[in-house]
């Protein structure tokens, strides 16, 4: 069985290890025997011990360094050379943290500081990912340090890690590596803890049952009193979660990707409940028919108490019509604190990804988690008139179903803002030639700059002098613009257009390496502006020089220096042997916002919905779900801005 991660375990490891490097300056004022005392060099040390207290690490540093040129032999050389390499830890410089505590070990190997220099190179492991050198590294210490605050911790750790990171056949191999007697109580309780994961939970009884017999004086013994307490609490029941994506067909990648992001969310939240969460996995095929199948067979299981997918908008739609309508059973249910007729009715459906607008008001049951198109419009037409400034738009987008609601959308919120769309422009199946748009929107905004200057100058005229007046000018322009241009080109695009604000350009990745250097080529300055699609980092890197500066809502934004999210990178590499990418992150989310639900004893089909409508703000890690009084789509829609190759949010 694929292990399972303990909820919140990998912080506690990060907690734990970083609570063994405290401001505090107890285990760094030690005095190198067989040297003078330097009052000089105790006076600079006290300071730079003052310096770090205040978290000026780099000042440390320098101080500390500076202070070894002058006295490279000193009463205090082993304690510099720990604070220097404790602060360089905690600014992340771990390659220059790791060099200076190596050379305390080396240079000084009857230290008392050698077995807290290496502590805290088995926490630049734990950085680094390198979980087998932190295991070698704390059971080290567990076997050899004389000072019990270390050993204490590196055991709790070294337990703790062999959780987290390790699967079951990992800890038979360090079982089989690490067979001294010191090591057998800390592997005993992780076999027993792998047992509990694996829902094997009179094996893990056993085994712990073993551990507080044979090891009632260990340092792990609370460890094994709190494992006992959940063994206790062991599932009474059984609930299940619906799974449909389309494992095979053209989408197949994209499914397995949120379900894997899903997988890792099941497996952290294991046994954190009094009822066991299994799911039951569908495969739509890409079809909608197939889709409809699955979700009659999910509804007919009293078991099933919500559903997640499907991926694109078609088919959810209709699992999200049929769970709502169709999910009707007389089967009486059993399990864990279910009443036979709580599971009649209605299935919770959760929308991963599906963007359309209107796909949640097809049911009273259906949750949108990302925002739809018409929102995306919206919040980008808001911002761009509201936060820039901005009064006139051109738009030129896809002629199909997402082009034309997200430029509903933003023309209308434009309009009702009193803002103008001066012009629009569609392309049909390829975006290699946009020319022929991108040379109408110029002429339209030539005509424009023209009218606005004629405005400005003559505010009395009417409007039909106006036209007469812009006609003959534009007549005259074109006609020297010829002349100087030898007949080659009319409208010479070497005269910028200036009287557009913004260019909307709500197109898919794949188009921009076309529109965005025709958009350069006709001289049209003006603010870019996208949807979600925009949001590649890799093509913007790829048309930095015409796409610079863009502006554009997605649903999804992720801060890579977050610690949850990295926390979960670390976790899904682990797991799956490679890194998440936004699809394994939008699973992961998605069973997290369901998991906040059954956090609160919603076991049935009636309760569960009930209290997803009660949770009107749920923190993601690309984003925090927003739900208004009476809505099931997620409103949060970011706004960012890719500039000198890095993408920001703007609001």
């Amino acid at each position: 069985m694929k292990y399972r991660l303990i909820p919140l375990l990998v912080l506690a490891l990060s907690v734990l290890i970083l609570s063994t490097l405290p401001n505090s300056v107890q285990p760094i004022t030690i005095l190198q025997k067989d040297i003078t005392y330097n009052p000089e060099v105790e006076k600079v040390y006290q300071k730079a011990l003052q310096d770090y207290q205040l978290g000026r690490y780099d000042m440390v540093i320098w101080e500390l360094e500076e202070l070894i040129k002058v006295f490279p032999q000193n009463h205090r050389i082993t304690s510099i050379l720990y604070l220097i390499g404790r602060s360089r830890y905690k600014l992340h410089k771990n390659d220059a943290a790791s060099k200076t505590l190596h050379l305390l070990q080396k240079q000084y190997p009857k230290s008392q500081l050698w077995d807290d220099a290496e502590y805290l190179l088995a926490a630049i492991e734990y950085r680094r990912g390198l979980y087998s050198k932190v295991l070698d590294k704390l059971l080290y210490l567990v076997k050899h340090s004389d000072d019990s605050r270390l050993k204490q911790k590196a055991t709790i750790l070294a337990y703790q890690l062999l959780q987290a990171k390790y699967s079951a056949s990992d800890l038979e191999t360090v079982t089989f590596k690490y067979k001294d007697s010191t090591y057998k109580p800390i592997l005993l309780l992780a076999k027993a803890a792998q047992f509990w994961k694996a829902g094997k939970t009179e094996q893990a009884k056993r085994l712990v049952n073993q551990f507080k017999l044979q090891y009632k004086q260990s340092i792990l013994i609370q460890e094994a009193d709190s494992l006992a307490r959940r063994l206790q609490q062991a599932p009474a029941g059984v609930v299940k979660i619906g799974i449909i994506l389309p494992f095979s067909g053209y989408f197949a990648e994209e499914a397995n990707a949120i379900y894997q992001g899903i997988q890792l969310a099941l497996e952290e939240t294991a046994g954190k409940l009094p009822v066991q969460i299994k799911l039951e996995v569908r495969d739509s095929r890409g079809r909608v028919v197939e889709a409809i199948r699955n979700i009659q067979q999910l509804c007919a299981d009293p078991k099933v108490i919500a559903v997640i997918g499907e991926l694109e908008s078609e088919p959810t739609a209709a699992i999200g019509v049929v769970a709502d309508q169709g999910c009707q059973t007389n089967k009486p249910t059993s399990g864990y604190g279910l009443a036979p007729t709580d599971n009649n009715g209605s299935l919770v459906v959760l929308a991963p990804v599906a963007t359309e607008t209107g796909i949640a008001s097809l049911g009273n049951n259906i949750f949108q988690l990302v925002p739809d198109v018409r929102l995306r419009g919206e919040k980008i037409a808001q911002f761009a008139m509201l936060k820039q400034g901005l009064k006139s738009f051109a738009i030129l987008a896809p002629a199909d179903d997402y082009g034309w609601e997200i430029t509903d959308s933003f023309a209308a919120t434009v309009d009702r803002l009193g803002g103008q769309i001066v012009a629009e422009s569609w392309y049909y199946e390829s975006a290699v030639n946009v020319k022929p748009q991108f040379r109408h929107i110029r002429e339209i905004g030539f005509e424009k700059m023209i009218r606005d200057s004629v405005s400005v100058a003559e505010p009395s005229l009417s409007i039909s002098q106006i036209d007469s007046i812009v006609s003959v000018i534009k007549q005259q322009k074109l006609e020297r613009l010829l002349s100087e241009s030898k007949g080659k080109l009319a409208d010479s695009t070497a005269y910028p257009i200036t009287s557009i604000d913004g260019m909307f350009l709500p197109i898919y990745s794949e188009d921009i390496k076309y529109v965005a250097p025709q958009f350069a080529l006709f001289n049209i300055q003006a603010q870019i502006l996208g949807g979600e699609f925009w949001n590649d980092k890799d093509v913007l890197d790829d048309n930095r020089s015409y796409v610079d500066g863009a502006i554009f809502a997605s649903g999804y934004f992720l801060n890579d220096t977050d610690p949850a999210f990295r926390t979960f990178r670390d976790h899904f590499r682990k797991r799956f042997g490679r890194t998440p990418g936004k699809l394994e992150v939008f699973g992961y989310d998605t069973f997290m916002f369901l998991n906040a639900a059954l956090q609160q004893r919603a076991f049935s089909r009636q309760s569960i919905l009930q209290t997803l409508l009660d949770i009107k703000t749920f923190k993601g890690l690309h984003g925090t779900f927003h739900f208004g009084e009476k809505s099931r789509v997620n409103s949060n829609v970011n706004i960012l801005q890719y500039a000198n190759g890095v993408i920001r949010k703007l609001q």
